[in-house]
């Protein structure tokens, strides 16, 4: 089951405090996989909740395609 963006943004602190990716985790209504937390994670950092999310940190960047 994926976790919606309203309730990953609901688990969140006011913008500009820093947090703890895993303990934000805990918060969550249900931890997804990584594969499904990956993009949620990506428009997160897009809007600015996240600075910066580290390799192996729950978030990984798919592997790339041979070719390109």
């Amino acid at each position: 089951m994926r976790v919606r963006n309203e309730e990953i943004l609901a688990a969140f602190p006011p913008v500009g405090v820093r947090i703890d990716l895993l303990d934000l985790l805990k918060k969550l209504p249900q931890v997804p996989d990584r594969l499904n937390l990956n993009p949620h994670l990506r428009k997160l950092v897009d809007r600015g909740y996240i600075e910066r999310v580290y390799v192996g940190c729950y978030a990984r960047l798919p592997p790339k395609r041979p070719g390109k």
